[in-house]
């Protein structure tokens, strides 16, 4: 492999991490389950779930008016191959749970709930770099609203 194919694969990794961030802050969670294989597998606070159907019911649960936003300042791509490679991504993560209704901006600044660890796999398909495999580690964390 090339040093330009690796740089391709690293930057395309980190851009998926990227855009998966984007998207599920937007609550745009069909663009979001896009970007993840069939049968990918996320641990999130030490709860497991495992396909395309699992990951939309628990996109699906998230409260309506929870407002995040994740900034991803630090990702490191590991290539293995031409088509697997792993990362860790540092998350800091802002939350607002509303009460019941959308928030209205600007919401008073308050320090991040979270700065965790991303732990991902990803895969290439025919559709281009997927996420496989995701396993989150809250590194510093404040206890989830509601």
């Amino acid at each position: 492999m090339t040093q330009e194919e690796k740089a391709a694969i690293e930057a395309a990794c980190a851009r998926l991490v990227q855009r998966l961030a984007v998207l599920v802050d937007a609550g745009r969670y069909d663009e979001a389950l896009a970007l993840y294989t069939p049968d990918a597998v996320q641990v999130r606070r030490g709860q497991e779930v495992r396909g395309k159907e699992a990951l939309a019911r628990f996109f699906a649960a998230r409260p309506a008016d929870r407002l995040t936003r994740h900034l991803i300042p630090t990702t490191a791509i590991f290539v293995e191959s031409g088509n697997r490679a792993t990362g860790i991504s540092y998350a800091l993560v802002w939350r607002h749970q509303g009460d019941g209704v959308p928030a209205q901006l600007p919401l008073p600044m308050v320090a991040p709930g979270t700065l965790g660890e991303y732990h991902d796999v990803f895969v290439r398909m025919q559709e281009g770099w997927r996420l496989a495999e995701r396993r989150t580690r809250e590194v510093f964390d404040e206890p989830l609203p509601g």
